[in-house]
């Protein structure tokens, strides 16, 4: 039997990107800011006081923005196989909209995790969503050393 990985799976993570897209639609967005708002839907005790996380504050976590690109580019790769994602070029690079199949899919998922990611990313949405790239890009590169990094510091003070 094989064994099946599903987090931090291409299958995980196109999901992830479908309820993001899902949310954002009708405006496309890019790469970057897909790993960008993927990273913030999970760990949103990052930016937020009002919000727990949804994954783990696992040490180092903010990595996982550097080793996402090409796990959610197999995502993408997937949505598109399935007619979920509409793929835009433009003068400044390649955008991902959803389809418009793509609502009645997340619709359709019923689960706590779902509800609380779909939650999450209208956070994200709220607090990043009007940012320009340059502004959204500034913040990340800015708050990346801190996140994930409090239990360095706890082993230091030890």
């Amino acid at each position: 039997m094989k064994q099946v990985t599903l987090f931090n799976s291409p299958l995980e993570t196109s999901l992830r990107v479908l309820f993001i897209l899902s949310h954002v639609h009708p405006k496309s967005v890019d790469t970057q800011r897909l790993i960008y708002y993927s990273y913030l839907s999970l760990h949103t005790g990052d930016f937020s006081n009002e919000c727990s996380s949804l994954h783990p504050a696992i040490p180092y976590r903010s990595c996982q923005i550097i080793i996402q690109r090409e796990v959610l580019q197999e995502g993408i790769r997937l949505l598109q196989s399935k007619e979920l994602l509409v793929t835009k070029y433009n003068k400044t690079g390649i955008n991902f909209r959803a389809h418009k199949n793509a609502k009645a899919l997340t619709d359709y998922f019923e689960s706590q995790y779902s509800q609380q990611l779909s939650n999450r990313i209208q956070l994200v949405l709220e607090q990043f969503g009007k940012m320009t790239d340059n502004q959204l890009d500034k913040y990340m590169r800015k708050n990346l050393t801190k996140w994930g990094s409090e239990f360095v510091d706890e082993v230091h003070q030890q």
